[in-house]
């Protein structure tokens, strides 16, 4: 498709992402994933996708089960980067930041807007952990659904919860055919965003 997306630099960088967000949230198949980049307290990084569903001027959202490797990783090294990659469009946006813990009223009305399957999902699954097959967390699944109807009050398992990335860079970058991509980067300097361009 013809790139609908602008590459110049704007005051705030939190407003560049809404626009392009805005232009590819109904094109694109699932528009809030994005990669997201922890490490171990040695430095050993970790990449998986993850659905940023809610951000502000305090940072991007995302909610996951605090034992999983991601939660652990976050709990002990509290440096982040979130990618999201619109192939349709021709578009990256990077953000590195540090992470805080989301307060738990945020994470209990989060978790009542998540579908009757991922909840129970979420309380089966000890996230990152072996089981001995796979039909053992389909069984307890099973037990969850027995327990807990479709319109029951599930609680928020005491071990799932958010992280909110708050970002001291952002970069958009936009495909070139012959790779001389558009790149701009935003830095937080004593509270204010600087922005550059940078070679692809």
């Amino acid at each position: 498709m013809d790139n609908q997306l602008s590459i110049g630099a704007r005051a705030n960088p939190l407003s560049h992402f809404e626009q392009w967000y805005e232009t590819v949230q109904n094109s694109d198949p699932q528009p809030d994933a994005a990669s997201l980049g922890t490490a171990s307290i040695d430095g050993i990084p970790s990449v998986r996708l993850v659905l940023v569903k809610t951000w502000s001027e305090i940072g991007f959202e995302f909610f996951t089960n605090q034992k999983s490797r991601k939660g652990q990783e976050l709990l002990v090294n509290r440096n982040a980067a979130l990618t999201w990659h619109w192939k349709g469009f021709g578009a990256q946006v990077r953000i590195r930041g540090t992470v805080s813990i989301i307060e738990s009223s945020a994470v209990r009305a989060y978790w009542n807007t998540r579908s009757y399957g991922s909840r129970i999902s979420a309380l089966a699954s000890a996230q990152s952990t072996p089981i001995p097959h796979r039909e053992a967390l389909v069984e307890k699944a099973n037990q969850l659904k027995r327990v807990y109807g479709e319109d029951s009050d599930m609680p928020v398992p005491d071990n799932w919860g958010g992280f909110r990335v708050h970002p001291s860079n952002y970069e958009f970058w936009l495909h070139d055919p012959d790779r001389l991509h558009h790149r701009i980067e935003y830095a937080n300097v004593d509270g204010k965003w600087v922005s550059m361009i940078l070679q692809p």
